[in-house]
């Protein structure tokens, strides 16, 4: 039929248009029909599959070449503590500082695979891997397949999420909960999708209930919707406050139970061994969880002719997307800056929490930014694709140093570990045949760190006091091995206010071992140590005096 409300010319062009192939033929005289063929075969099941499935093959060739690495020593205090019961572990982290979900899933994966090095690191790279999916996921709910694949790309190869996703910490947990509850936030409070209220609010309690710098997020996300708040107005605004007492709702019901753990916590355990954060840890340690400086300069570039781009053609959804994603990530790692300037708990692997919705972010304005962006993102990808070492910092050296000097021991002779959070990474090493001291005195639960006033109890500790009566102790011809970190005089990490008088403990103790005459020095681990900058040093004595 004709339309009445065109021209015959109109109407005859329409028809030849609508008579054109769609198989790439209508182009040009001289033209090539393949990339219409092409985009086709793009656009078909079967590619979108072999896609996603290379995606996955080789992220998880990138996150195999570190599994079964030799633990360092958060990894040892993880196992330890999802050694105990699972209705235990929330009342131990008392002890400890951190909140109970991850131990407990990890209790959960013990039971079922062993607490073996392999195995236990399988879980995070499960979680690494999940990542892949829950990017193109949420890149494509919020902005669109082609922000999917992206954001999917990113989390392949992200160096970062790859080194903690072969490590048994909940930090690889804590990025998949980041995208996911980044991707809730758009959809309950920009897309208007209200049935994503209650789960907005579990994902929030989830990740808070993973680490404490998942405050740090909430508060990032409250910041967020106090934002998209002041952009409302009228009855608009009326609803989005209501649903955010929704969402926030459910997360704060959730916590409560929590809350009394935390405070707790928060008078006895903190962080000492933290240093206040610098504005270049601001600047360039975040840089290094998006890949380093290139990729964040090729971010930075890409995100402001996006979001430009985004206002000139009044995209407002995708404007409001990306501009929260922005301060979901911003956000989380400021208020964790500052919070760390009043009390020190800054540690770059934290940075974990901000991740999820800086890899979103990525996409998002990569993809939207034309050619420049397109470019940008296909250097990106190459700059992080290139292999990393399997660890950014030298692990520690703790199963060696046990395998050494584990034969000169025998069931029953004691071990002293200087550096108290070190215990259960050496009982794990060396078995519970030995007894275990620290600082403090022999060690009861070798399995967890005692985090309760601790730097006020180090100042207290004397080898008179501590040291003399369990060496008193030690039976004639029996052996007593001593383990001190080899301390870096040069590293940051050695002048904060716990490690530093944990050095000093150190080298009291070795210094009173050495020139006790009861005893005598039989081997050590490693030798020569001169010039070590990590790890730690063992050497066994005998009693050969009374």
């Amino acid at each position: 039929m004709l339309d009445p409300t065109k021209t015959p010319e109109q109407t005859d062009t329409a028809a030849r248009v609508a008579r054109l192939p769609r198989d790439g033929s209508d182009a040009a005289p001289g033209t090539p029909a393949a990339p219409g063929r092409l985009a086709r075969l793009a656009a078909t099941r079967a590619a979108a599959i072999a896609l996603f499935g290379g995606l996955l093959i080789i992220s998880l060739a990138y996150k195999a070449r570190g599994l079964g690495s030799a633990f360092w020593i958060d990894e040892g205090l993880s196992v330890g503590i999802a050694s105990h019961p699972l209705a235990d572990i929330p009342g131990l982290l008392r002890q400890d500082g951190s909140p109970p979900l991850y131990y407990m899933v990890l209790h959960v994966w013990i039971g079922w695979f062993g607490n073996g090095e392999f195995a236990t690191q399988s879980l995070s790279a499960i979680f690494g891997l999940l990542c892949v999916p829950a990017a193109f996921w949420g890149g494509n709910v919020m902005m669109g397949r082609r922000v999917g694949w992206a954001a999917a790309a990113i989390a392949a190869i992200n160096p970062f999420l790859t080194l903690h996703s072969y490590e048994t910490r909940m930090y690889a947990l804590l990025t998949l909960l980041g995208i996911v509850t980044s991707t809730a936030f758009v959809l309950a409070f920009i897309h208007g999708r209200r049935r994503w209220l209650p789960v907005f609010g579990v994902l929030l309690a989830a990740m808070v209930y993973t680490h404490n710098w998942g405050l740090f997020f909430g508060a990032a996300c409250a910041a967020a919707f106090g934002w998209l708040a002041w952009h409302t107005a009228g009855e608009e605004r009326r609803v989005l406050l209501r649903d955010g007492a929704i969402g926030f709702g459910v997360t704060l019901l959730l916590y409560l139970p929590w809350l009394p753990t935390l405070a707790f916590q928060a008078r006895h355990t903190g962080a000492p061994w933290s240093n206040r954060p610098t504005p270049d840890d601001l600047i360039f340690g975040t840089g290094t969880t998006i890949g380093g400086r290139g990729p964040s300069v090729a971010l930075a570039l890409a995100a402001g002719v996006a979001l430009s781009a985004f206002v000139a053609s009044r995209r407002l959804r995708e404007l409001r997307t990306t501009q929260t994603l922005l301060i979901l990530f911003a956000g989380s790692v400021l208020f964790a800056f500052v919070a760390s300037q009043l009390s020190p708990a800054w540690a770059s692997r934290y940075l974990a929490v901000a991740l999820g919705p800086l890899m979103l972010f990525a996409a998002a304005t990569l993809c939207n930014s034309g050619r420049m962006g397109l470019w940008a993102l296909a250097i990106f990808v190459a700059i992080c694709a290139i292999p990393q070492t399997v660890h950014l910092t030298d692990p520690s050296d703790e199963k060696l140093v046990a395998m050494d000097v584990k034969p000169w021991m025998q069931p029953g002779d004691l071990v002293v570990v200087t550096h108290p959070e070190r215990v259960p990474i050496m009982h794990y090493y060396l078995g519970s045949q030995f007894r275990y001291a620290d600082l403090f005195g022999p060690v009861k639960d070798t399995s967890l760190m005692d985090w309760r006033d601790a730097l006020d109890r180090v100042k207290r500790v004397r080898v008179g006091t501590q040291l003399e009566p369990m060496l008193a102790a030690v039976p004639l011809h029996r052996r007593v091995m001593l383990v001190r970190p080899i301390v870096d005089k040069k590293s940051k990490s050695w002048k904060a206010p716990w490690t530093k008088r944990i050095a000093l403990q150190s080298r009291h103790w070795a210094h009173a071992l050495n020139a006790d005459r009861r005893f005598r020095p039989l081997t050590a681990a490693p030798f020569p140590y001169a010039g070590l900058k990590f790890g730690v040093r063992a050497v066994v004595y005998e009693r050969v005096r009374r």
